[in-house]
C-alpha cells in the first residue's frame, strides 16, 4: 500500500484529523473478523471491548501484532512528519522502514500504547467527552457505515460550532487519525446488521505525562487563586 504522507500531514494540520483509504485488503479484513469472532467480548454497557496488552506484547509475528505495528508506524509518521508531534527526533518522510519501526516501538514502548476492538451495538453509546491532552485516535473501521449501522462518531468543532459525523466519510478498511482533544466527541448509532459499528483501535498518547503535569500546576495555581 502506498501511502502520500504530503496529503495526509497536509489534511491532518488543516483539519486536526486525517484518512486513510483501504489501509488492509480484503483478505486481511477476512483474517481480522475471524479473529475477532473467536474472542470473548466485555460489554461495558458503552460497547463490546477486547483489549490488549502494550507494545511489549505486539512484537511477536501474528496477525493481531502486525496489525497493530502496522497502524501505530502510520501514526508515528503522520505525527511526526506534521510537526505536531512532541519528541526529541524527527525522521524525514524517506526515512528507511525499519527506522520508522525501531522508533514507533521507542515511542509505544515510552508511552504504553495499547489497542483494543470496540464494537457498537443496540444499546451502546458513548457520551460526549474529550480524552487527554495530546491523546490522537487511529481508528481502523471494519463494518461499514450505512449497511451494518447508521450514525458513528460524531465530532463537535469548537471553531465553527458544528458537529458533524466522521464516519459519512469512512468505508470498511479506512483509518482516520484524530485529536481527540481538540474535538468533543461521541458515538452514537443504529445498528443494521448484528455487527453494527466494529472498529480496531489503537491509542497511546505522546503528552500524557507532560499533560499530566501541566494539569496538575493549572489546579495548583486555580487553588491558590480561590484562597
Amino acid at each position: 500500500m502506498e501511502i502520500d504522507y504530503k496529503k495526509l500531514v497536509t489534511e491532518y494540520r488543516s483539519k486536526r484529523f486525517c484518512i486513510l483509504r483501504d489501509v488492509i485488503n480484503d483478505d486481511e479484513l477476512d483474517t481480522i473478523l475471524e479473529f475477532y469472532n473467536s474472542l470473548v467480548k466485555d460489554d461495558n454497557g458503552r460497547h463490546l471491548e477486547v483489549k490488549f496488552g502494550d507494545i511489549n506484547n505486539n512484537l511477536e509475528d501474528s496477525m493481531i501484532a502486525n496489525l497493530f505495528r502496522k497502524i501505530s508506524i502510520i501514526r508515528v509518521k503522520v505525527l511526526s512528519l506534521s510537526s505536531n508531534f512532541m519528541m526529541h527526533r524527527n525522521l524525514s518522510e524517506d526515512a528507511l522502514e525499519d527506522e520508522w519501526e525501531r522508533l514507533m516501538v521507542e515511542v509505544m514502548q515510552k508511552y504504553g500504547g495499547w489497542s483494543r476492538f470496540m464494537q457498537y451495538g443496540k444499546g451502546h453509546k458513548f457520551n460526549a467527552h474529550k480524552d487527554a491532552i495530546g491523546e490522537v485516535m487511529a481508528i481502523l473501521h471494519l463494518s461499514q457505515p450505512l449497511t451494518d449501522y447508521t450514525g458513528g462518531l460524531y465530532v463537535y468543532h469548537p471553531e465553527t460550532k458544528k458537529e458533524e459525523c466522521v464516519d459519512d466519510m469512512l468505508n470498511t478498511k479506512d483509518l482516520i487519525l484524530c485529536v481527540s482533544n481538540y474535538y468533543m466527541h461521541r458515538v452514537d448509532i443504529k445498528p443494521l446488521t448484528k455487527t453494527g459499528r466494529l472498529t480496531y483501535f489503537v491509542n497511546f498518547n505522546p503528552l500524557s505525562s507532560e499533560g499530566a503535569v501541566f494539569q496538575g500546576r493549572m489546579e495548583s495555581l486555580v487553588n491558590k487563586l480561590k484562597a
